[in-house]
C-alpha cells in the first residue's frame, strides 16, 4: 500500500519524494537507496506521511533540521483536521517514536525536539 508522503526542505518549502525538484536537491537523478530517508537523516528535511486510520507520521533528525522546515511542518499540522493520531519518529542515538494525540502537543513536541542545543559552540 502506498501512503501519501511529502517532504519539507530546509528552507520550508514542500517537495514530493519522487519529483524532479527533490532529485535535483538531492543531486541524484536515479538513486538506488531510500532517498527520502537519506534527506531526513543528512540534509535537514522533514518527512510527513499520511497512514491508514487517520494517522500522520513525522520523521525528523532534530540536530540537522532548520527552523524554517520545522515551522512549515507546524503550519501544515494546523491544517490537518482529519488526522487523529500523530507519530513523531526522531533520530537520537537511534530512531525513537513518540505518539501524540493532538496537534497542539505535536507542535509543542517538535519545538522541543528541534530546539538548538544550548551547549553548542557558535
Amino acid at each position: 500500500m502506498k501512503y501519501f508522503t511529502i517532504l519539507a526542505i530546509p528552507d520550508g518549502k514542500w517537495v514530493l519524494p519522487d519529483s524532479d525538484e527533490f532529485l535535483a536537491l538531492l543531486g541524484e537523478s536515479d538513486p538506488d537507496y531510500d532517498a527520502a530517508a537519506f534527506a531526513v537523516r543528512n540534509l535537514g528535511f522533514i518527512k510527513l506521511q499520511i497512514l491508514p486510520g487517520s494517522t500522520m507520521e513525522i520523521e525528523v533528525h532534530p540536530r540537522n533540521v532548520g527552523f524554517r522546515a520545522v515551522q512549515a511542518v507546524q503550519q501544515q499540522l494546523l491544517l490537518t483536521s482529519q488526522i487523529k493520531l500523530f507519530v513523531i519518529k526522531h533520530l537520537d542515538r537511534r530512531w525513537r517514536s513518540e505518539i501524540s494525540p493532538s496537534v497542539e502537543h505535536t507542535i509543542r513536541r517538535l519545538s522541543e525536539l528541534c530546539a538548538p542545543s544550548t551547549g553548542q559552540l557558535h
